[in-house]
């Protein structure tokens, strides 16, 4: 299985543990101070050589709980914890996990907790900010992978969000967006951040059809 990484900087990178496939599904490592954090992380062989160049593992973050993914698994064989924030309900792990507020413990990152609202208020997911380098990570209510957005978007809120937009990330600006399907963006990343936002309602239904065309009846 070969790996491909993204969003490669001195403070951590993104990767696709299998690239082509149809979820396109994404993680994220941040570093700082010699701490390394994993969000939403696949295990891929090597994994372990790449966070290292920027740190030791510090904890694993999981943004909600359908992107356990091998959080358990990472987080025994290195002995850190699994942050949890506590809007995510009932999540079990057989390592050892921290349910925490707004933000992850002795870290630079914060969370934001983007919950659906209405008839999707079950959706319960948090970001995660780094405001001083101004890097945004989220798991499923933004993303680019190919049944998330239109031909001319770079970014797009979830096809199931499209009615209940993560508005709490509007005001952020960030510099670099790491979301849980797809690749990250690193060049007007806050301009695409507010599209999506901005737009979602207003092609909801364009991006439903969308969907229904690119899945092709999957």
């Amino acid at each position: 299985m070969t790996v491909r990484l993204h969003g490669r900087f001195d403070g951590g990178f993104g990767w696709n543990a299998q690239p082509g496939e149809y979820l396109a599904r994404s993680s994220t490592a941040l570093a700082e101070g010699g701490k390394v954090w994993l969000i939403d992380p696949i295990r891929v062989p090597g994994l372990e050589d790449m966070w290292r160049r920027l740190g030791e593992l510090a904890g694993i973050v999981v943004t909600l709980a359908r992107h356990d993914r091998d959080a358990g698994w990472l987080a025994t064989l290195h002995g850190v914890p699994i942050y949890l924030p506590h809007s995510l309900g009932d999540v079990r792990f057989d390592a050892h996990a921290e349910r925490v507020d707004d933000r992850v413990p002795n870290s630079p990152l914060r969370l934001i907790a983007v919950d659906g609202r209405g008839p999707i208020k079950w959706w319960r997911e948090s970001a995660v900010w780094w405001p001083e380098r101004r890097v945004l990570v989220t798991g499923d209510v933004l993303g680019n992978a190919g049944y998330f957005v239109l031909p001319e978007e770079r970014l797009a809120v979830h096809p199931l969000r499209r009615f209940s937009p993560p508005v709490e990330l509007s005001a952020l600006r960030p510099d670099r967006v790491y979301p849980g399907h797809g690749q990250s963006i690193a060049q007007g990343a806050a301009a695409a951040v507010e599209h999506a936002i901005r737009t979602s309602r207003s092609e909801a239904l364009r991006a439903w059809w969308h969907v229904v065309v690119r899945t092709g009846g999957r």
